[in-house]
């Protein structure tokens, strides 16, 4: 998973405009947060929506 992913930012460096990497950049820190609040919420039912 991690040579993927150094593969696909090399990639993206390469191919890409610097808005797109910017944009997938985005979505790569909005899927993480929103993992992470998954977890907190879930397992630890820490926060009530």
């Amino acid at each position: 998973m991690i040579l993927g992913t150094v593969w696909f930012i090399w990639f993206a460096n390469g191919h890409f405009d610097e808005y797109t990497v910017r944009i997938l950049n985005n979505i790569a820190i909005f899927v993480i947060l929103a993992v992470s609040y998954n977890l907190i919420n879930g397992v630890t039912g820490q926060f009530f929506t």
